[in-house]
């Protein structure tokens, strides 16, 4: 039996309750809806870092940061990766490509899967563009005009976005037709027309959106009205347990303390979020016909995922990063779709990102080294996991303010050490799934015994965090 294509569609910072199969109230999002019942979905899957690029190398290669060794964005290519996914699919003979954005490594280096076009808008360097042209094929004049329309919403530069939330949410002029979205969707579906016949294809479409700055195109801009928005139930957290350092993290990061009109703005951030959402869902619809007509989605394997979810205003917090490691970041939706839909369920064990890569491996009968992770296979075939751990690994990073943090997740419980000594967390997150009541200082027995667990993982590692 020949090996079956890979389709992973991936979008950047994708909250779990933004999509209605993971319960969204108000956020629609009928494909990825449709591809979850055809899927082994996964209700506690559990990233390790709370940044873009870390997460992703650990999906691509199976590693915590302590293994591959990025801990912060802009250092990816430092990363060890002996054993990254890409790498492991191009020597199994697979054609493929990775499309959209990547922020992992140097843009051009996917490891020896480049068949395709390379579509990272966002990060790729101009040295490495063709002149007059930008890595997604788009004339610079356009470029300058997606520019100038960011610049009318308050965003001086690519990265400026991250400074002030006031301009998050906003419309962009530019028909669905000039959307980077549409584009990467565009770039997938002539992807699929040229898939080989003789040997597998891997392809592996990013999603920048629902990334900041929220900016929807028509007609998504309007899909969503600010009134009938849900604000996250845990938004009015007064922070009385928390760590101290929680209480001043990052400038706008605490928007209750500087907005006046703070629900206002939220719910109008969020209407445009769930604008953005809705794009990607339309796209991977439309991806997902592509490859029905093609005669390629029964026999392939296909995923949805993303990197990390984000705040958006739950704890009064805003955006991902920094050292709070709250679920509404780290928990993560993931479903994976098998040859012929030959295993559907809803799978609440607790997983890692960390656990993809050897799964996919074992899917596809690839070998591959040392990893962090390990196969999901039991479960998607209905078995169980006794024990499963799920550890997160974050560093201060340009933020002196911060701290580094380290934790780990059971299936009861959550803990959360930090660099400052005697900083720390527990949440029991059966009876206090939103994490407004950190009982460290109450629960002596349970946060013990979690910080032995925790302390004995970081010692067996490669991990230079100190445990005070």
């Amino acid at each position: 039996m020949p090996a079956p294509d890979l389709i992973v569609l991936m979008a950047d910072t994708v909250r779990r309750d933004a999509l209605g199969c993971y319960g969204s109230p108000f956020v629609r999002t009928p494909h990825i809806d449709a591809l979850a019942r055809e899927s082994c979905v996964f209700d506690r899957a559990y990233q390790p870092a709370n940044m873009c690029q870390p997460s992703r190398i650990s999906w691509l290669t199976g590693c915590y940061p302590s293994t591959h060794q990025i801990f912060y964005n802009g250092f990816g290519n430092y990363a060890r990766r002996e054993t990254s996914l890409l790498k492991l699919l191009s020597r199994a003979g697979y054609k493929g490509g990775y499309l959209g954005i990547f922020h992992c490594w140097q843009e051009l280096d996917r490891d020896g899967l480049d068949d395709w076009s390379w579509v990272d808008w966002i990060h790729d360097h101009p040295d490495y563009r063709v002149p007059g042209e930008t890595s997604w094929r788009i004339t610079d004049a356009h470029r300058t005009a997606w520019r100038e329309q960011a610049r009318r919403m308050g965003v001086m530069l690519t990265e400026d976005h991250l400074i002030d939330f006031h301009h998050h949410a906003g419309h962009t002029e530019f028909p669905i037709e000039r959307h980077i979205g549409h584009r990467l969707a565009q770039e997938a579906m002539a992807a699929i027309d040229d898939f080989a016949t003789d040997r597998p294809n891997a392809l592996w479409a990013s999603f920048w959106m629902p990334h900041e700055p929220w900016a929807p195109p028509a007609p998504w801009h309007q899909l969503y009205r600010p009134e009938d928005v849900v604000l996250p139930a845990n938004l009015r957290d007064d922070r009385a347990t928390r760590p101290e350092h929680h209480r001043h993290l990052g400038a706008g990061r605490i928007f209750d303390e500087l907005v006046a009109d703070g629900d206002a703005m939220l719910r109008r951030a969020w209407a445009a979020y769930a604008g953005c959402m809705s794009v990607v869902d339309d796209r991977i619809g439309a991806i997902i016909a592509k490859l029905k007509s093609a005669g390629r989605y029964d026999d392939a394997i296909v995923v949805f995922m993303t990197d990390h979810g984000t705040a958006n205003g739950s704890h009064g917090w805003m955006y991902k990063g920094e050292s709070f490691m709250i679920d509404e970041i780290s928990r993560v939706p993931l479903m994976i779709k098998l040859p012929r839909a030959s295993q559907v369920r809803r799978i609440d064990e607790v997983v890692a990102s960390v656990d993809f890569m050897p799964t996919v491996c074992e899917l596809l009968g690839i070998a591959h080294g040392r990893v962090d992770g390990s196969s999901l296979m039991e479960l998607m075939s209905g078995g169980s996991r006794p024990g499963a751990r799920a550890f997160g690994q974050h560093n201060h990073g340009t933020d002196e303010r911060a701290e580094s943090a380290r934790s780990l997740r059971t299936g009861r419980w959550k803990y959360t050490l930090y660099s400052q000594p005697g900083v720390e967390e527990l949440y029991d997150m059966v009876a206090d799934p939103l994490e407004l009541r950190n009982i460290a200082g109450e629960a002596t027995v349970e946060r013990g015994q979690l910080r032995a667990e925790l302390a004995d993982f970081i010692r067996s590692s490669a991990d230079t965090f100190v445990v005070r």
